[in-house]
């Protein structure tokens, strides 16, 4: 009996170092992450973890020795994008569009940025011309439609960019935000 009573005992103490142990390393990795880098850090590398000015920084001084570079340019024109630095985004991107015209990112990017300053037919214009590049690239066509909506005041315009939107079966994104849309012009309107 005693013997049975030890192996229970030694199955209770391994049971409950094991819990311990779990606890411990669920606490480590915690610290981890809470200390340092994060996972999204991680998986976006270093690179993306930088200080943006610092990465800005380093586009420039190889855009010294490389003017006509467009992925350089691109990329600075990105980071003045994600940095919400849109007058610099806008010259950058004016430059690109110079030496690649048929580029659906330059022309997107251009409409969004145009788009902030409110110069809103150049947004549109710069939209259309990144759907006549790429007509699949629908998310140009729901800027379009905000721009009427939003910053137009041109609710019939937006319904009818959106409705035609929806007809392209856009990624389910984009569809579920331009339905919405389409759901609240008509509340608005009463149809």
């Amino acid at each position: 009996m005693e013997a049975v009573r030890s192996r229970k005992e030694t199955i209770v103490i391994l049971f409950f170092w094991l819990i311990f142990g779990g606890f411990v390393i669920m606490s480590l990795v915690n610290l981890a992450l809470k200390s340092g880098e994060t996972t999204q850090e991680v998986a976006a590398g270093p690179e993306q973890t930088r200080p943006l000015e610092e990465r800005i920084h380093e586009v420039k001084a190889y855009l010294k020795e490389n003017p006509d570079n467009i992925d350089a340019l691109v990329a600075l024109g990105d980071l003045y994008f994600e940095s919400n630095q849109v007058y610099e985004g806008l010259e950058v991107f004016k430059k690109a569009e110079k030496l690649e015209p048929n580029s659906v990112h330059i022309q997107n990017d251009l409409g969004i940025l145009y788009q902030k300053t409110g110069k809103y037919d150049l947004a549109i214009e710069k939209f259309r011309t990144a759907l006549k590049l790429d007509p699949a690239h629908l998310n140009s066509l729901f800027h379009i439609g905000l721009i009427y909506r939003y910053n137009m005041g041109e609710n019939k315009k937006a319904l009818a960019i959106f409705e035609e939107l929806l007809s392209k079966k856009p990624e389910p994104r984009i569809a579920k935000m331009a339905a919405e849309e389409v759901e609240k012009i008509r509340a608005e309107s009463g149809s």
